[in-house]
């Protein structure tokens, strides 16, 4: 990113600016946008902060240039919305006016000198005409028939009865059809085309007459807008023309001023652009200082690491030579230790089987016991659950403490002996067994063995200890208040 801003520098220089330069320079581009004339913008803000004040700036003034000349643009917009209302309704009002006058002059022309009400009496007068002549011909026509079917040469009229001769009767009808009228249908249908011609004509008369009126009522609203925006004295289509005229070009003069505006605002915009560049520019500055500083640092880490892996080298080497030591040491001791701890084993168990513990090798420096025979001639060891009964894992469990505090020189320095009932599993004959043991090793080291079997260890005890030489301690009673209470017996 560094190197992207240095092959293009905002500065436009070869000389990258201080923060002190670049703080200046936004400071200046602040007062050019506000038209503030202090000396100091901000004072003791940081160059981020003086890169976001200048935008907001900018934002401000945006906001407040578009705001101004948008409310005058919207205003001539309304007023202009407002006349071309009015124009239309004006030009529609002259149209229907154009259209009603002819249509009333069509209607004229179709009444040809008579009113519209006199054509309708033409047309009733016409149509009693028509119905008187075709019910007389109907008559007639019936009678001649009724006539036609009479035999004889006297046929009775069929209206008086009368009887009149056939030929005379006959003649008297024919000479009535003959002078009825021709077909009157042909005018009625002149005076009803006519009239309806008329009808619809008076009918649209009627629409625009009735659209006019509405329009001069629009016209009158629309004409108040106009006169509301201060524009008084439009009386007719020239009028609104030349004020739509005089707006429209207001509009274009404040469309050109925010176009102007607008031009100067990208202009500042570009610069506040470069800025931000530059503030970005003194921020990868800084962080690459960090980063130097952080470097630094990492690479005395680095070196004390190396230190420590090196320290770490020679201890494993050390560990390791301790380690074949020590495996060589207990490989030359373990022998006399599995000793010690057969014999105690044996004296503690009489097993006729199993009765030697030793130190499985194969694992050093990890102390494992096993268990194994003397009659066994090859030896092998065996691990000890699964082929011990319980009373001889408890032996297994106790031989150690026996191995090691039975002499004096013990390489243990064991003072003390803490047994937690030590006869668990074990019948009479091997109490008695671990009594003797006990009263041997407590010759050398001082002994404490908790145990429930207080019947069995104060018969024997005295077998094996001196009189003085150990205390019997035993709960008789016990509350939840005071506890335990204790019968002490000296031996």
């Amino acid at each position: 990113q560094r190197g992207t801003i240095l092959r293009v520098p905002p500065w436009g220089g070869e000389r990258q600016p201080t923060v002190s330069e670049s703080e200046t320079k936004v400071r200046s581009l602040i007062k050019e946008v506000t038209g503030q004339a202090t000396d100091d913008t901000l004072p003791g803000a940081s160059l981020e902060a003086l890169v976001e004040e200048a935008e907001a700036s900018l934002k401000r003034q945006r906001d407040q240039g578009k705001s101004n000349l948008a409310a005058e643009d919207a205003d001539l917009q309304k007023r202009l919305a407002s006349l071309e209302k009015l124009l239309g309704i004006q030009q529609a009002a002259a149209h229907t006016r154009e259209s009603l006058s002819n249509v009333q002059a069509e209607i004229e022309t179709a009444l040809n000198g008579v009113t519209a009400d006199e054509l309708r009496n033409r047309l009733e007068q016409a149509r009693m005409a028509l119905d008187a002549v075709n019910l007389t011909r109907q008559v007639l026509e019936d009678v001649s028939s009724l006539v036609s079917r009479v035999q004889g040469d006297d046929v009775p009229c069929p209206v008086c009865e009368t009887e009149y001769p056939r030929s005379a009767l006959e003649q008297m009808l024919g000479n009535r059809l003959s002078k009825l009228p021709g077909d009157l249908s042909a005018e009625l249908a002149t005076i009803q085309g006519a009239l309806k011609q008329v009808e619809e004509l008076e009918s649209a008369s009627l629409r625009f007459a009735r659209e006019l009126d509405e329009l001069d009522k629009e016209s009158s609203a629309a004409r108040a807008e106009v006169d509301s925006a201060g524009q008084d004295g439009i009386t007719d289509l020239a009028d609104v023309e030349a004020l739509a005229s005089r707006l429209s070009e207001r509009r274009a003069v404040i469309g050109k001023q925010i176009e102007d505006q607008e031009r100067w605002l990208e202009e500042i915009n570009a610069q506040i652009d470069k800025l931000k560049e530059e503030e970005r520019f003194h921020q990868l500055q800084k962080e690459l200082a960090r980063l130097e500083g952080a470097k630094s640092r990492f690479e005395r880490v680095e070196r004390t690491y190396q230190d420590l892996v090196s320290f770490g080298v020679s201890l494993r080497t050390i560990q390791r030579g301790v380690e074949a030591t020590l495996k060589e040491r207990l490989v030359a001791e373990t022998p006399a230790v599995s000793r010690k701890l057969s014999q105690v084993f044996s004296a503690l168990t009489h097993n006729p089987w199993y009765d030697q513990l030793v130190i499985a090798r194969d694992g050093l420096p990890k102390l494992e016991l096993k268990v194994s025979s003397s009659l066994d001639p090859l030896g092998i060891g065996e691990p000890i659950e699964g082929v011990l009964n319980g009373q001889s894992v408890r032996a297994v469990q106790l031989a150690p403490h026996f191995a090691f505090g039975q002499e004096e020189e013990a390489p243990t320095e064991m003072h003390m002996v803490m047994l937690d009932d030590p006869t668990q599993a074990f019948d009479e004959r091997h109490t008695e067994i671990l009594v003797e043991c006990l009263g041997e090793l407590g010759r050398n080291v001082q002994l404490i063995v908790a145990s429930q079997e207080t019947t069995r260890f104060r018969e024997a005890l005295p077998k094996s200890f001196a009189k003085g030489s150990y205390v019997i301690v035993e709960p008789t009673n016990w509350s939840r208040e005071a506890g335990p209470e204790l019968a002490v017996e000296r031996g």
